[in-house]
């Protein structure tokens, strides 16, 4: 989502003959945030004045950074203008573990709980479409992973010795005071069922 972080209006006037110089206008984009673009407008009171931007940050760049701004005004004239500076939040990164096919994602796991790091961990195929339906989970819907749930995951048979390492992550995590989802689509690229457990921690 886009946020103005910068609004500020400047002008120039005064000197019989004229004038051009360069503005200097320093933002600092928040933690979170990266920088998306900078716009000038004529502001109320400009005459004849001319304006441009000279140089912006990087898309993407973060912490403090500087715009500068050349203007120019004519005899008996004036410079106005209105500067805007917009950044977007930064989209969180979140590590995903596949149960079945990543031999060390218990491991894994237990150390983003243990850090309070977000994190995903996938189930596909049949087991994830058994886990479902054990669950009641409705396609693209999430539902919160209690204790109760727990108990269903842990009498899955089709996950054997999975279900026992699961119920154990997912456990500690809820006791860490995680927020535990479970997700299940209809199915993904490779035309199987796929669930997912959302495990995030404050």
């Amino acid at each position: 989502m886009s946020r103005k972080i910068y609004d500020k209006t400047k002008s120039h006037s005064g000197e019989y003959f004229g004038d051009t110089g360069q503005n200097s206008h320093d933002i600092t984009i928040p933690s979170g945030y990266k920088f998306r673009s900078a716009t000038i407008d004529s502001a109320r009171g400009n005459s004849l004045g001319i304006f441009w931007l000279t140089s912006t940050p990087s898309q993407g760049s973060s912490g403090s950074q500087r715009i500068k701004v050349q203007w120019a005004y004519p005899p008996l004239g004036k410079v106005r203008y209105r500067l805007r500076a917009y950044a977007v939040e930064v989209e969180e990164e979140i590590l995903s573990f596949d149960i079945l096919h990543d031999s060390n994602w218990k491991e894994k796991a237990d150390e983003a709980v243990a850090n309070k790091t977000p994190f995903r961990l996938t189930i596909t195929g049949d087991l994830a479409g058994e886990l479902m339906d054990a669950l009641g989970i409705k396609t693209e819907a999430s539902h919160a992973v209690d204790p109760v749930s727990l108990g269903i995951i842990a009498s899955v048979i089709g996950l054997g010795f999975i279900a026992t390492a699961l119920v154990i992550v997912l456990s500690a995590a809820i006791i860490a005071g995680c927020d535990v989802k479970a997700v299940g689509t209809e199915e993904n690229d490779d035309g199987e069922k796929l669930l997912y457990f959302d495990v995030k921690c404050q």
